[in-house]
């Protein structure tokens, strides 16, 4: 397949690896006529975007949903609380977002919920 074709239609993974300093993520894929294209991505956007797209979607597909948005691995993370009015704000990464105290304290038991299956999940795997 030349470099210049618009469409390559992967039907398997031939193989994936990393290149000799680990700077980059490689991921051959064929196609039904049994050729091939080999996709480097740099490691850190494989981890920052790839990763969690694809864990997203791994996810939505064992359940039944569609997978519709990208999925951002947070990377810093901070929990505060306005000075000037009764709101909690969450700061994730270069965003951040305001809550009332009720709302700040079903998402926190909402998180502590998912962070106990995602656990129990990994742990029956034995990941």
């Amino acid at each position: 397949m030349s470099a210049t074709a618009s469409f390559f239609a992967a039907q398997t993974i031939g193989t994936t690896g990393r290149n000799a300093d680990g700077s980059e993520l490689l991921v051959t894929f064929r196609n039904s006529d049994g050729e091939q294209l080999t996709l480097t991505i740099p490691t850190r956007v494989a981890a920052e975007s790839l990763i969690p797209v694809l864990a997203h979607l791994s996810a939505t597909l064992k359940g039944g949903r569609t997978a519709t948005a990208t999925m951002k691995l947070v990377s810093d993370c901070n929990v505060t609380h306005a000075d000037t009015a009764d709101m909690v704000l969450i700061h994730l990464d270069d965003e951040s977002f305001t809550l009332p105290p009720s709302d700040a304290r079903k998402l926190a038991q909402l998180l502590m919920d998912r962070a106990t299956l995602v656990e129990k999940r990994a742990t029956a795997r034995g990941a």
